[in-house]
């Protein structure tokens, strides 16, 4: 099997891969990606049940305080288990770039839905899983901040590991939007510079966090408050494509991983949360409407942007497709 093509090769500022059928024709790509990918430092275990042969490139960095890895692929699933974490050198903070195409994040029995242009901050020394969303071309970039370095302070007492979206606004996003840039043109005189700057924002991201832990484990009474107001503001707010759990932050001036804490008190997600209102809205509208009344036409009502992916959670929280409820009723 011949080797993976080096398209740089000055390997300590630049390791870029591409492995696809044009280079390696009859050969399992996946196959090839594995074999390579276990000599990663942060360990994982990949699958992939895509009819196309896998294809996936990768341009990755490494600095002083960070490392990060742009990457295009076909959509496949990560998991980093306990015996993953184990068998590999502690890894730090990773912040998830979604460039172009989206995933899912679970850790920690929550969950975190990345769309095009969004970004995520969360602990690579936790177990988690990445589901790669179909249909979509994928770009995305990885920056890793060892725990060294991000840990500016003694967490309090409250802190938990961060699991969070990041606002656009804030500058840790326009640091990693700006380094996005930079691998991509494979800019080594930026490199170091950029990705310190990344590092930085992430401790300050992270201090951010434990300030409003520590605020939140204080204020339980006006916590419930606020819950109940978020409740009654996704009421309102159901039929709004744009409502989530960032949506919601900058609506109440907390920050997203706040929100995703007030729900999880509650056991459930805000995502969950809201999906499941919007279901409920979308069945009684069902159950009332005129059957020449387009299913399409209510999903969009009630903030459905995919009127495919509405009838796939239609069915897996009532049983059955829309179409089938409207007759039943």
């Amino acid at each position: 099997m011949p080797a993976p093509d080096i398209m740089d090769s000055d390997l300590d500022v630049f390791d870029s891969v591409i492995l696809d059928q044009t280079r390696y024709p009859g050969q399992n790509t996946f196959d090839l990606f594995q074999e390579i990918s276990a000599s990663f430092p942060v360990r994982c275990n990949f699958e992939y049940a895509g009819d196309d042969p896998f294809h996936t490139q990768w341009i990755a960095t490494q600095g002083a305080d960070a490392a990060a890895i742009r990457w295009s692929c076909a959509a496949h699933t990560t998991r980093r288990t306990e015996s993953d974490i184990a068998g590999s050198p502690p890894s730090g903070y990773a912040v998830l770039y979604a460039i172009s195409g989206g995933a899912r994040i679970l850790q920690n029995g929550q969950e975190l839905f990345l769309e095009p242009g969004s970004a995520a901050l969360y602990d690579l020394d936790r177990p988690l899983q990445v589901d790669m969303v179909e249909g979509s071309t994928r770009d995305l970039m990885l920056l890793t901040v060892p725990h060294a370095v991000a840990a500016a302070e003694e967490p309090s007492e409250h802190y938990e590991r961060p699991f969070q979206l990041i606002t656009r606004r804030t500058p840790l996003f326009q640091c990693v939007d700006y380094l996005s840039g930079v691998l991509a043109a494979r800019s080594a005189a930026e490199r170091d510079q950029v990705l310190t700057a990344c590092a930085s924002l992430v401790t300050a991201e992270i201090l951010v966090a434990q300030r409003d832990d520590a605020t939140s484990a204080r204020s339980s009474g006006a916590a419930r408050d606020l819950f109940d107001e978020i409740c009654y503001s996704i009421d309102l707010e159901i039929g709004n494509l744009a409502l989530s759990p960032q949506w919601l932050a900058q609506r109440f001036g907390v920050s997203p991983r706040y929100i995703h804490k007030l729900f999880a008190s509650h056991g459930m997600t805000c995502q969950t949360y809201i999906t499941q209102a919007r279901l409920t809205y979308a069945r009684h509208d069902l159950a009332n409407s005129p059957m020449n009344l387009r299913i399409a036409t209510l999903a969009y009502r009630w903030g459905f942007s995919d009127p495919s992916a509405f009838g796939r959670s239609f069915r897996r929280y009532f049983g059955h497709s829309p179409g089938s409820y409207r007759k039943r009723r």
